[in-house]
């Protein structure tokens, strides 16, 4: 049988002190599944300042996804660019596009609600530019499933707090790690802490010079390898 994973040290007080901070933000995130993966797509690796004006751009030039599918990419690109990476990031959605299309006869990510996690996870990170996080993220956020993505903030503060310890010497989280943080989360606590998670490492507990004495949750961080962690 396997074991059932340690719940992190002062988990319930960590978690109702974040969400009593930042509520529930959902950062511009999509009720739509196709919306939400093109979202997360254009904010991989890239500022919110950068990808929200872009997303934007893009759809306000194809209103129906199957509309970047009648043109020629080149546009595509040219709206993607001021995020960076945009050929990439163009083939990776008209790749996602393709084959979703190809698989449903249609252009939409519905027919996945009748599936089982696995089966969602699964199909997601098979299509182009997707990977164990951004599956997480669109189901999360879209198919109303309790996982819980382990984006970079998260990650971060889960080691700081000593609620996760890195497989690796380098503390890049690895799918393995990605698993087993996601089992030490509560599943009714792992929406609400994912998105308070984002937001306090984005205002405070950041990659370099975090702001430790405007945390709310100071008194209970370990600050584990605080000054190396990137």
């Amino acid at each position: 049988m396997r074991k059932k994973p340690t719940l992190p040290h002062n988990f319930y007080d960590i978690a109702n002190l974040l969400y009593h901070e930042y509520g529930k933000n959902t950062h511009h995130n999509k009720r739509n599944p196709l919306t939400e993966l093109f979202f997360i797509l254009c904010s991989v690796r890239t500022d919110e300042r950068l990808y929200l004006p872009v997303f934007k751009a893009m759809r306000k030039e194809y209103p129906s996804w199957n509309d970047i599918l009648l043109d020629d990419g080149k546009n595509l690109e040219n709206i993607l660019r001021p995020a960076g990476l945009s050929k990439l990031r163009a083939s990776q959605i008209i790749g996602c596009l393709k084959i979703i299309r190809q698989k449903f006869s249609k252009i939409s990510l519905s027919p996945l609600k009748k599936l089982s996690n696995d089966e969602i996870e699964q199909f997601l990170i098979d299509l182009p530019g997707v990977n164990k996080k951004v599956a997480r993220c669109v189901m999360l956020y879209s198919f109303d499933r309790n996982v819980f993505p382990v984006d970079i903030h998260c990650w971060r503060i889960g080691l700081r707090l000593g609620w996760i310890k890195s497989t690796n010497k380098t503390n890049i989280c690895t799918l393995r790690d990605m698993d087993r943080y996601q089992d030490k989360i509560p599943s009714e606590y792992r929406f609400t802490l994912h998105i308070n998670m984002l937001s306090h490492g984005r205002a405070i507990c950041k990659s370099r010079k975090p702001l430790c004495g405007n945390c709310v949750i100071n008194k209970y961080c370990r600050r584990i390898n605080i000054s190396r962690q990137q």
